[in-house]
């Protein structure tokens, strides 16, 4: 038994040996600096010393996650593959060793019911239509302006190093403190900040697939052998990734409002055409040229919408996606306001059209405002 303990010992410390080694190495120069950022950009959700970790031991992961999260039933549902070696992550408590697992080391069960890893890792709709929605969304949350996603992340970025790097204040005067460089404090701290910024420009950039062609072109990046040492690539490492990882959060969480937008649009476009999905061309060929379908069309009313088949064309053409606003019920009644979703990132949530429907009937009206995407 104390022979195991003693081994387990052994192990901790070499990992933790494996993790002050990596982390010495990573401000020693800009291409080892750039590479611990494109495996950190994939692991944002970790801690720097956990992303450290996964750096030194598999840089190249996709993503990972620990044995119960991939094996569990009511979640991934796969097997980890034979011989496969975990990656150890330092427990500074306990001072022992926990594991998770790359994604590329995990297998589905033949059963058939396992579940795809890849459908879960969020990205960006490959719609331009879509991209200028969500970087619309992220511009007006952050109050900033820019006409590409890349200008958006640089901004993003430097809204959360604003705020994000006074929780590292005391521990950058700790650290100068200590190290005593020649350059003054503000320089060196003006060098820090302006790091920090690009790190997590570089690595929001990178997981949205953005172009990262003009951060790289930021000569503070040639500056980062400034910080070498433990003390200050710690510094540097910890609030470049969690600068990063609020910009990263904030642009999932608007990809993902946007995705359910999309799905919930999809289902009602569904409902409205009696069941009938708009992936079938032939119908949406009959429906545009006003054949067919002639009781549907003939609920449609108001002077915006025109003939039923001009009605129809109006709403669903031009890639417009439309969200129900508000469900009222009135008696026998429900009346449904629905409105572009692309109006609504824009926070232009007028109705722009109605549907009232019975147990027997369904009509629908022109809205009070026109789409401002028509």
């Amino acid at each position: 038994m104390q022979s195991a303990y003693e081994s387990m010992q052994v192990k901790y410390e070499r990992h933790e040996q494996l993790c002050d080694d990596t982390l010495l190495s990573l401000t020693s120069s800009k291409e080892k600096w750039l590479d611990f950022l494109n495996t950190s950009s994939r692991m944002y959700k970790y801690n720097f010393e956990e992303q450290v970790m996964i750096y030194a031991q598999r840089p190249d992961c996709k993503a990972c996650a620990d044995f119960k999260f991939w094996t569990s039933p009511t979640k991934m549902n796969r097997h980890i593959k034979r011989r496969t070696r975990g990656i150890a992550l330092l427990d500074r408590d306990s001072k022992n060793l926990y594991y998770v697992y790359a994604m590329e080391d995990t297998e589905g069960r033949p059963n058939g019911k396992s579940k795809d890893p890849e459908n879960y890792i969020w990205t960006l709709p490959e719609s331009e239509d879509a991209r200028n929605s969500i970087n619309a969304s992220l511009c007006k949350l952050n109050r900033t302006t820019s006409d590409s996603f890349e200008g958006t992340i640089s901004a993003l970025a430097r809204n959360a190093a604003e705020y994000k790097l006074c929780d590292f204040t005391s521990e950058f005067e700790k650290v100068y403190s200590h190290i005593q460089p020649k350059e003054s404090k503000r320089e060196v701290y003006e060098n820090f900040k302006q790091l920090v910024i690009a790190s997590a420009a570089y690595m929001s950039a990178l997981r949205t697939g953005a172009d990262t062609s003009e951060i790289l072109k930021n000569p503070i990046f040639d500056k980062v052998t400034y910080f070498e040492g433990t003390e200050f690539a710690a510094l540097v490492g910890e609030a470049s990734v969690s600068t990063a990882e609020v910009v990263l959060r904030q642009i999932e969480k608007t990809v993902n409002e946007y995705k359910r937008h999309e799905r919930s649009a999809e289902n009602d476009r569904v409902q409205l055409l009696g069941g009938r999905s708009q992936s079938d061309s032939r119908e949406r060929d009959t429906l545009r040229s006003g054949r067919g379908d002639t009781d549907l069309s003939s609920r449609l009313s108001g002077d915006r919408g025109g003939t039923g088949a001009d009605a129809l064309f109006n709403l669903f053409n031009r890639n417009h996606l439309y969200i129900i606003l508000k469900t009222i019920r009135c008696g026998g009644l429900y009346i449904r306001c629905y409105g572009c979703v692309y109006c609504k990132f824009s926070r232009h949530v007028q109705p722009t059209f109605f549907m009232i429907s019975s147990v027997s009937s369904t009509y629908f009206f022109a809205g009070p405002s026109q789409c401002i995407y028509s």
